[in-house]
């Protein structure tokens, strides 16, 4: 009787529920929703939910946000694998990056792959958050790649880096083939899922560094630096240089990067006296 006591907060994260439990239930009550409806014979709300162009252009824009609690009555597998994901993944990656970064990963995943789908293939309509589970398969893969997943029944321990490649290379093949084992989803729309799952975990910080992607960092690091730079000091740093240079050469020896600071220095000059107001 205890266990039974203890049992909901497995499901739960101090007071409140994950997103990605809430995400699973939301998928189980979807498959329950179509069979029920399904007694009033097939295909009573998939049209409605589901994700397909024809119901874009008819208006129906809430099916980037339904299809994925969707899925196929036929082969319950798929459901109860979104399910699955989601609970051991899904959970495993929204303690790593929180709620908010979750629920943004997940939405990016859902929508994008699925506008791109649509884009792809105009007859096609979409079921189940394949994109999405994807996404958050690759980007745990990407965060803890020498981390293990124990898989009880093989007693065996698989390196999260293993699983990334494997399933990447899974989606390839299934996106240069044209074939997913369920039906009324898309590769295209998979593996695109799975690369915006990395880019994200990779814009969070998580990840081992490319060639040139410090670079790149310091980069946008310096630029919002100058961006908020006071007017003053930038000009002392960067606007005295060029004017010493049209007093020595010129005006029209100035390359465009000169032309571009003395431009940013204008508008610096105009935001604050509007900052300031007038005196």
């Amino acid at each position: 009787m205890r266990q039974l006591y203890e049992l909901p907060n497995l499901f739960r994260q101090g007071n409140r529920y994950p997103v990605s439990t809430a995400l699973a239930f939301t998928i189980v009550c979807g498959y329950a929703l179509q069979w029920i409806c399904s007694f009033w014979g097939p295909g009573q709300i998939e049209p409605w939910l589901g994700l397909s162009r024809s119901g874009l252009l008819g208006g129906c824009l809430w099916q980037f946000l339904t299809y994925p609690f969707l899925g196929e009555l036929d082969n319950p597998l798929g459901s109860m694998c979104l399910v699955i994901g989601l609970m051991s993944v899904g959970r495993e990656l929204e303690n790593i990056i929180g709620r908010k970064q979750f629920s943004l990963l997940i939405g990016s995943a859902t929508v994008l792959p699925g506008l791109a789908a649509v884009l792809h293939s105009p007859a096609a309509q979409l079921l189940g958050a394949w994109p999405g589970v994807f996404a958050i398969a690759v980007a745990l893969a990407e965060a803890l790649p020498e981390c293990q997943l124990s898989v009880p029944y093989f007693r065996i321990g698989v390196r999260y880096r293993f699983l990334g490649v494997g399933l990447l290379a899974v989606l390839f093949a299934s996106w240069l083939l044209a074939w997913f084992p369920f039906g009324h989803t898309s590769p295209y729309a998979n593996l695109l899922g799975a690369g915006i799952g990395w880019l994200y975990i990779r814009l969070l910080g998580f990840g081992k560094q490319l060639p040139g992607e410090a670079i790149f960092r310091n980069w946008l690091i310096r630029r919002k630096q100058i961006a908020r730079m006071p007017a003053r000091q930038y000009v002392t740093e960067f606007v005295d240089p060029i004017l010493d240079k049209i007093h020595t050469v010129g005006m029209d020896r100035l390359s465009r990067s000169e032309r571009r600071i003395l431009r940013k220095a204008r508008q610096k000059a105009r935001r604050k006296r509007f900052d300031n107001g007038p005196a």
